[in-house]
């Protein structure tokens, strides 16, 4: 009975291991990926970081603006198309819940919200998305904006790039609402727009130098 009694252990140590990764080579890098040597496949993880950053900056920078747009105008919606809205948020949401087989009530117990809490949230939300989408019309109608042919097909291209034709893409094209698609990218180059007009300043931030 070794209760509440202090016990010594030996223990010998009768080996140790190093994990050795394998040196990256042009001929690794040729075997493990779809590159050929050692500084493409450097280039490319450089090139997608960048990209990804830029990406990230861009949408911060679309949400600080429209952020402040709608601050700053005072625009008025009827409040027919607020619940509209709603609800159709509201019959997606538990949509998605059917799928996972949860009902709303189990939902907002996890989320640890009333239904008036949750209702509140997507009335803001709803808001907030229809006043955005409002300027944004308001833009592309000041601005002129109007996608092109050309544009039409690079989105259907980076939708679907299996569809390497001029005949292929024009044939997607019959089968989509075009008034749908060329509002949206209408949108987007409204949004782009603001974002090359915006007076952007970036913060950095200060470090502290000791004194040695």
């Amino acid at each position: 009975d070794v209760a509440g009694k202090k016990v010594d252990f030996e223990v010998e140590i009768t080996e140790i291991k190093e994990k050795t990764l394998a040196e990256l080579t042009d001929e690794l890098v040729t075997k493990v990926s779809e590159f050929k040597t050692v500084s493409e496949l450097t280039e490319n993880i450089k090139t997608s970081l960048e990209e990804q950053h830029k990406k990230q900056r861009d949408e911060s920078i679309k949400t600080q603006i429209m952020e402040q747009l709608i601050e700053k105008h005072t625009i008025d919606i009827p409040e027919g198309m607020i619940k509209s809205e709603v609800e159709q948020d509201q019959r997606y949401l538990e949509n998605q819940l059917k799928q996972s087989k949860l009902s709303i009530e189990q939902y907002l117990k996890m989320m640890n919200q009333s239904e008036e809490e949750y209702l509140s949230k997507l009335k803001e939300t709803a808001t907030k998305r229809i006043k955005s989408q409002l300027i944004l019309e308001a833009v592309v109608r000041q601005e002129k904006i109007e996608p092109t042919e050309e544009d039409l097909h690079e989105e259907i291209k980076r939708l679907r790039p299996e569809l390497d034709t001029k005949e292929k893409i024009t044939t997607e094209l019959k089968k989509l609402n075009v008034n749908g698609l060329k509002q949206m990218l209408a949108q987007q180059k409204s949004f782009d727009f603001l974002v090359e007009n915006a007076k952007v300043t970036e913060k950095k931030e200060k470090k502290n130098k000791k004194d040695n």
